[in-house]
């Protein structure tokens, strides 16, 4: 890509906002346009619903901030669109990307490059990193233009972490799941891919008013997303679970997602249940997954809605999920 000589180099899967703010790091370097206070305000908000909606600086090129950026700094818009802008799935509220590999920070450091953030962990399943194999770690900070530095300072403090899910073998399995799911996604239609996504999204269903919460929290005793407020209807809890959900519940929801479409299976959850005791406890209470399986529901408008988001699931090989859906609403039906 033809920019202004002195930019730093664009990591692999680096995303422009971080690009962009690594660049006004060069001390041997100086833009006027990159020294400016606009690179250090956060991105304009609006609301969405219950939560604020941030303007999208890593995949919107529309956004007032990435038009002005590609102008001054000559950024080839073409080039620009297949490299920074292209994605792979549903991703997060710019605000609320948290999630990153502490070994691919270390690793910008050590090429002696700034610290910069990577486009596959911004996605609303993004579970490990597709470069190291490794566990994603929250970032504590409110996200900022400078989270990549941020989040290699907050990599350095020694933190505990579940022994449990340190096991190599179990971290192993964790990866081999995540390269399954995005396999078997290649070779599926929009209609297939937008039901295991919806699912997947139902399962880390955000809190409603009544309380009702996603199902994939209870697998690893997570206790519920890091949200202040429930949400105040059942379509809401679908759109934001994902984006507040823990690593452990986010993966606790692609098994279950994975089970009802046929993706994983009965001894994939065995070795789970052999690694993790928390995980073990609940499966001896939830021995038939199908008939145990819970989808938030409270009203007939929810039902609706739910339909709405599995549309199409009878004409699709995914009996699983019919039978678990058949039980679930003839459950309802009769309480």
């Amino acid at each position: 890509m033809s920019t202004i000589a002195g930019m730093p180099h664009i990591l692999h899967e680096e995303t422009i906002s971080s690009w962009l703010y690594r660049s006004t790091l060069r001390s041997r370097y100086n833009n006027q346009y990159l020294a400016g206070q606009s690179f250090m305000i956060p991105p304009p908000v609006s609301w969405g619903g219950p939560l604020v909606e941030s303007s999208d600086w890593d995949f919107d090129p529309n956004t007032d901030f990435l038009k002005a950026a590609m102008e001054n700094l000559a950024i080839d818009v073409n080039y620009a669109a297949a490299l920074f802008f292209n994605t792979h799935g549903r991703v997060v509220d710019w605000a609320r990307r948290w999630w990153f590999c502490a070994q691919c920070l270390r690793a910008d450091i050590a090429r002696g490059q700034a610290p910069g953030w990577r486009k596959h962990w911004c996605y609303r399943d993004s579970i490990v990193c597709s470069t190291h194999g490794a566990d994603l770690h929250r970032l504590q900070v409110q996200p900022q233009l400078s989270r990549g530095w941020d989040a290699f300072i907050q990599c350095l403090q020694d933190r505990l972490i579940d022994p449990a899910w340190q096991c190599q073998n179990f971290q192993r399995f964790r990866v081999s799941v995540v390269n399954r799911v995005a396999r078997w996604k290649l070779k599926q239609g929009k209609v297939t891919l937008d039901i295991f996504d919806n699912l997947y999204s139902v399962m880390l269903l955000a809190p409603v008013y009544n309380g009702n919460q996603g199902m994939a929290y209870e697998l690893f005793g997570e206790p519920g997303p890091l949200i202040r407020l429930a949400m105040p209807n059942y379509l809401a809890g679908i759109k934001y679970g994902a984006e507040f959900a823990s690593m452990k519940a986010r993966f606790a929801s692609l098994l279950l997602a994975g089970y009802l479409m046929g993706i994983v299976g009965d001894r994939d959850l065995a070795f789970v249940a052999a690694k993790d005791e928390r995980f073990e406890a609940w499966r001896r209470y939830n021995l038939d997954l199908v008939s145990s399986m819970r989808f938030g529901c409270t009203s007939k408008l929810d039902f609706k809605l739910l339909e709405s988001l599995l549309f199409g699931r009878g004409e699709l090989p995914c009996d699983t999920l019919n039978r678990a859906l058949r039980t679930y609403f003839f459950k309802l039906r009769i309480q």
